[in-house]
């Protein structure tokens, strides 16, 4: 909807209009003019219908009747539905009904408005009915909607394009207890008419009026704000009214003096409209109150007041007088800022901004450095020769000097009464046996016995210090800082030079101990108290039930009859019973997931199908060399483990995967691989084997270890991993048989007997070997979510291992301890046992 003063402006709009949208495929449609000149161009079925009936050729525009043969605007209103029941969201739907851009019917709605709140703190549900009384009054109110079928506003509020001063507004703001509101008027041929209002309920939580009107007025400024930008014409004067004087005092002085709640609003306003003049006008002729208390139908058609403004409006000479600027209201002055009054005490009792900066600064010399500025703003206060530039030797001496009395009377001010008195120290006192005073400059000093000693004054009479103090700490850390993180036996020797700490050695002990960079050099792995061993390794079963599984090599091999120097690699698969000890040993010509396969079945077709499998992760073996690379990938690959997990599941057998790079996880395998290699190497020397050749090696090797003792037994022999294999150690000579003969039944039954022997002296004896914790004796505290850790890299420096922080604790369900976590460092996420990890001291 657009408007021109001339005909032929008019015409060439629309036909500029018509030709932009239509390079764009547009055709519009339905013309409707006050003015039927401006439509002879414009084909017929382009037009809106026109009617003959002046009272009927009305076109709806923004939801608003446009008459434009009278050129006036109407509402049209339907009519109250007869409803026995009505719901919360059927009386919003209706109220909603009205609809009203400019706000001409804003004393109309604001009564529906304060209705809708009132039933929202009745709390009714949306479809739960209207309480009666709301309702009967919703149906009064709502009755009175038919006076404004008669009633037409006009459309033409005066030539104000063609103004060459400038439009002339006016706004006008109001508050009641319910509602605040906003309306804003234009002058034009000396009469006043309503361009735009706004209504707002007041907020459930009560505030003062003074404090509504204030909402008021913020209201009216971003209402004019918003319309001059909408308008886009020139204005001549802005000239706000408001019946409140509180409300004229806040707007027209600094926002910042004000409290929070006035002074948002206040600068708010001011930057929204700073060219406006703000007035003083009585509520009698302010039209905003009719607004912000709510008006039925025939009210609000037959308010004078309302559409038009106050009759003085165009007339500045009968403008109401009144000076807000000379005029003081108690409400006013009660929303001051109220600026705390800080006195500055520099020999006074712990001083709350001393403690405040002690928590917020942790440099040490910067917060001598902030006494220092404290000390040289008094001293610049009280003498007309002001001190600047950089802070000097004097000036920071008297900065330490005041933190030192501030520890000292934290912790030790009975003591300091009990000398400024000429009374001894209390006998129970930590410094009774040191025999204090209070030296010139107000510090406490040890007494001692050394005053002939030949030493400094500060040697003989050291500050004394407290040992639980924010400041002594920062003391500690600058000392062992420049001194270049020295030993606690040099820090504690500098610092005794000049201060006497009480409980000296403990309280540095403890700060060295919180040093980042000292951790990281003395790498101090995380431990906790060895866990018991698992069940597969205290529980009686068959051998090789319950095995582990590693490799070792490569080892290189040849092969057999050929005049070459061609070579191959092969490894060697260690099978180890969890129960017994028992070893099996398999020559691999490679590390594939088939060559694997083969291995295990050919273990099983030997030694029987197992039914668990214990295995490492495959990641102790990344760094440790190029040969070892090609086993680590091989173990460590997905689909490897996966290939193997599906073949184990197939044969009943489960697999188990210890921790990454928790080797300790897997100590029985280990310490085979270990025994396993020693032997074979010591044999080998340099000598490169045949697969052949390296196969009967390994025969042996595994009979050798098979044959170690697990236990001594009382008869003076020993029981090995091969009396649970063959019934007597693999390397014993065999024993003619001289017995009588006895047939199979009878010989099957005394193996038996012989094997349930054997099982009770692993029960009785082998097992109590296991109890004893070789190390990891003590519990230790548990890592939690969120601590900070670094990661163990042996590959690198340790000064160079990369941070990490702890997002997952994996606790044992047995004893409740966490020894496996999940741990992000800045590339990625990893599952590490607690002894790769060494924590900081820093607190998340």
């Amino acid at each position: 909807m657009s408007g021109c003063n001339d005909i032929n402006d008019a015409k060439a709009q629309i036909q500029q209009l018509i030709d932009l949208l239509h390079q764009g495929g547009f055709d519009l449609r339905k013309w409707a003019s006050n003015t039927p000149t401006l439509l002879e161009n414009i084909p017929a079925e382009h037009q809106t219908l026109q009617i003959s009936m002046p009272e009927q050729n009305s076109v709806s525009v923004l939801g608003v009747s446009w008459n434009t043969t009278r050129d006036t605007f109407s509402f049209k209103v339907e009519p109250l539905p007869c409803l026995e029941r009505i719901t919360k969201r059927e009386l919003l739907s209706e109220i909603a009904r009205t609809y009203d851009p400019c706000g001409w019917l804003a004393p109309l709605i604001v009564v529906a408005k304060i209705l809708m709140q009132q039933l929202w703190q009745t709390g009714t549900e949306w479809d739960d009915p209207v309480p009666n009384q709301l309702l009967e009054h919703w149906i009064a109110h709502r009755s009175s909607y038919e006076h404004l079928q008669r009633f037409e506003i006009p459309r033409h509020v005066g030539d104000i394009l063609d103004c060459q001063q400038g439009c002339i507004l006016h706004g006008f703001s109001d508050s009641s207890e319910r509602a605040y509101a906003a309306a804003i008027y234009i002058v034009s041929n000396g009469t006043g008419h309503l361009l735009v209002s706004k209504t707002r309920v007041a907020p459930l939580k009560r505030i003062t009026i003074p404090r509504l009107e204030l909402c008021g007025a913020t209201l009216l400024a971003q209402l004019m704000h918003s319309l001059i930008e909408s308008l886009q014409l020139k204005i001549d004067t802005i000239t706000m009214w408001t019946d409140s004087t509180v409300t004229l005092q806040w707007i027209q002085s600094d926002a910042n003096k004000w409290t929070t709640f006035i002074s948002n609003r206040v600068s708010q306003i001011q930057s929204l409209v700073p060219r406006a003049e703000w007035r003083h006008v009585r509520s009698a002729d302010n039209p905003a109150d009719l607004a912000s208390r709510g008006a039925s139908g025939d009210q609000l058609v037959n308010d004078h007041l309302w559409w038009h403004g106050p009759s003085w409006l165009s007339e500045k000479d009968k403008w109401p007088d009144f000076n807000s600027k000379t005029t003081t209201a108690s409400d006013a002055t009660e929303e001051l800022k109220h600026l705390p009054t800080i006195t500055v005490s520099l020999l006074s009792n712990i001083d709350p901004i001393g403690q405040d900066l002690l928590m917020k600064c942790s440099n040490y010399e910067r917060l001598n450095r902030i006494a220092a500025y404290i000390y040289r703003f008094c001293y610049n206060c009280k003498t007309p020769r002001r001190l600047s530039g950089h802070i000097t030797v004097p000036e920071y001496k008297q900065g330490v000097l005041f933190w030192i009395r501030i520890a000292q009377l934290s912790v030790f001010s009975d003591e300091m009464k009990r000398i400024k008195s000429s009374r001894p120290v209390a006998t129970n006192s930590v410094l009774a046996s040191l025999d204090p005073f209070i030296d010139n400059e107000g510090l406490l000093r040890v007494g001692g016995r050394l005053r002939y000693a030949n030493i400094s004054y500060g040697q003989k009479y050291p500050i004394l210090l407290p040992k639980n103090h924010p400041y002594v700490y920062l003391i500690i850390k600058h000392v062992h800082l420049y001194y270049l993180h020295s030993s606690l036996e040099v820090t504690m020797s500098v610092i005794r030079q000049k201060y006497w700490l009480i409980h000296c050695r403990s309280t540095i002990k403890k700060v060295i101990h919180d040093c980042i960079p000292c951790v990281r050099s003395q790498k101090e792995l995380c431990q906790q108290i060895m866990a018991d061993l698992p069940a597969a390794r205290v529980t009686m079963a068959p051998v090789f039930a319950r095995v582990g599984v590693d490799f070792a090599g490569p080892i290189t091999t040849k092969p057999v009859g050929v005049r070459t120097r061609t070579v191959t690699k092969s490894y060697i698969a260690l099978f180890v019973c969890m129960t017994t000890k028992s070893i099996h040993l398999e020559v691999v010509s490679d590390l594939t997931t088939e060559g694997f396969i083969a291995t295990l079945k050919r273990f099983v077709s030997r030694r029987g199908c197992p039914t668990d499998i214990y295995s490492d992760n495959g990641t102790n073996f990344v760094g440790a060399n190029n040969k070892l690379k090609v086993l680590y990938n091989c173990l460590s690959n997905n689909e490897f483990q996966k290939s193997i997990t599906t073949h184990c599941v197939s044969n009943n057998i489960n697999w188990h995967f210890n921790p990454p790079a928790s080797p300790h996880h897997g100590g029985l395998w280990e310490a085979n691989i270990k025994s396993t290699k020693v032997i074979l190497y010591k044999n080998m020397g340099n000598i490169v084997f045949t697969f052949e050749e390296l196969n009967t090696v390994c025969c042996q090797i595994e009979a050798i270890l098979n044959s170690r003792p697990l236990c001594a037994l009382d008869d003076g022999t020993v029981l090995t991993p091969g009396h649970f294999i063959i019934g007597r150690s693999l390397l014993a000579v065999p024993e003619d048989d001289i017995g009588p003969i006895v047939n199979h039944r009878k010989r099957w039954n005394i193996l038996q007997r012989i094997t349930q022997t054997y099982w009770k002296q692993w029960s009785n004896t082998y097992l109590n070997n296991l109890q004893q914790r070789s190390k990891w004796r003590k519990p230790q505290d548990d890592l939690a979510v969120g601590d900070i850790v670094i990661l163990r890299d042996t590959g690198t420096p340790s000064t160079q291992w990369p941070m990490a922080r702890v997002v997952e604790v994996f606790t044992d369900p047995a004893d409740n301890h966490v020894r496996v976590v999940r741990i992000r460092t800045s590339k990625t996420e990893l599952i590490r046992p607690i002894t790769k990890l060494v924590k900081l001291p820093i607190e998340h």
